[in-house]
C-alpha cells in the first residue's frame, strides 16, 4: 500500500471518531457579538485545549492584552478579550527542524 492509500485507510478508520468529535465541537455556542463583550468562546476554548494537552500537546491559553495591540493595523479599541481566550497549542518535533 503506497503512503497516500495508508493515510486514506487511517482516516476512514477513525471516521466515527471524527465526527463525534467535529459534533462535540459544534454544540458548543461560540457566538459573539458587539464588539467580544458578549463572546461565548471560553468554554470550547477550555474544552479544545484538555482535548489537545490529551494529545500531548503543549497548551497556551491567554486572554489578549488590548493594551499591548495598539500599534497593529486591524487594532480594534473597544474590542474585549474577558474570558475570551485565544488557544495555541504546539506539539514538539523530534528533529532540529522548526
Amino acid at each position: 500500500m503506497d503512503e497516500r492509500n495508508a493515510i486514506l485507510a487511517h482516516i476512514d478508520s477513525r471516521r466515527d471518531e471524527a465526527l463525534a468529535f467535529l459534533q462535540r465541537m459544534v454544540a458548543f455556542d461560540s457566538s459573539t457579538i458587539h464588539h467580544g463583550l458578549d463572546g461565548q468562546e471560553l468554554a470550547i476554548q477550555q474544552w479544545l485545549a484538555g482535548v489537545l494537552a490529551g494529545w500531548g500537546l503543549e497548551i497556551r491559553l491567554f486572554e489578549p492584552d488590548n493594551e499591548k495591540m495598539t500599534g497593529f493595523p486591524d487594532f480594534s479599541p473597544g474590542h474585549s478579550y474577558r474570558n475570551r481566550p485565544n488557544l495555541v497549542a504546539r506539539m514538539k518535533g523530534v528533529g532540529q527542524g522548526r
